[in-house]
């Protein structure tokens, strides 16, 4: 299987893409590869999805939204001290999160010192970044919910101990990014975890499209405040 994760991550940083072109389509390539035309889903045909489904995407959802009080998921065991797992079994995942809430954080230091060119900036939170942002009218509420799920998700590794993610709770994020408008082609979190498995990896790259859309829709707003084009940009030496 293809790797998912670098070639569509670097690619915002890279200035590899189009600026007319701001939808993510790799689960629809991922099954034109395979030699599968990419079928209508239960979402998207005129039954829609069942009423159960429904319930469960919007109690899903509103976990993801919401969050709970960050505890840690079990005790700090001697194991734990003396080896090299203290981070969790999920490296590759945790490690994809960093990057993508550093592209993303470096994106909205771009954007508030378009305005604002002193150093101010690195002392802001991310909320305070996001809450800037809307206050000044260059992103809407619904980018900043999206931008401040991003960040929810890197803050639960960051301090839950023995913190790790399901296939489930990554579709459940994707599908709340595209509900406050991140562009998502595929849909992929409407997927079930079978079809994100078989077309997208697993939680990995699922994970690594919700990056990719997301660092899209923010590179995309930037421009548009006046900022610099990402996508036409040379890439950095």
């Amino acid at each position: 299987m293809r790797d998912l994760t670098g070639p569509r991550i670097s690619a915002i940083a890279s200035g590899v893409g189009h600026a007319g072109n701001r939808r993510c389509v790799i689960g629809i390539q991922k099954r034109l590869d395979a030699g599968v035309a990419p079928e209508p889903q239960p979402w998207q045909c005129s039954g829609g999805s069942s009423g159960k489904d429904d319930q469960k995407r919007r109690v899903e959802t509103a976990e993801i939204e919401e969050g709970a009080v960050r505890k840690p998921s079990r005790a700090v065991e001697l194991d734990d001290i003396i080896s090299s797992q203290i981070i969790g079994d999920d490296a590759e995942v945790i490690a994809l999160a960093l990057k993508i809430h550093l592209a993303l954080e470096a994106i909205l230091i771009e954007f508030i010192q378009l305005t604002d060119p002193s150093d101010q900036v690195y002392k802001m939170s991310f909320p305070a970044k996001t809450s800037a942002l809307v206050a000044s009218g260059v992103i809407s509420a619904g980018d900043r919910a999206a931008f401040d799920l991003v960040n929810d998700f890197r803050n639960d590794f960051a301090h839950i101990f023995g913190h790790s993610v399901t296939l489930a709770q990554t579709l459940a994020l994707a599908r709340a990014l595209e509900r406050h408008g991140v562009d998502f082609s595929d849909s992929a979190g409407h997927y079930s975890e079978q079809q994100a498995s078989e077309y997208y990896g697993g939680t990995i790259g699922i994970l690594a499209e919700a990056g990719w859309c997301i660092l899209f829709h923010a590179a995309h707003l930037l421009m548009e405040a006046g900022g610099r084009d990402i996508f036409s940009a040379p890439r950095s030496s």
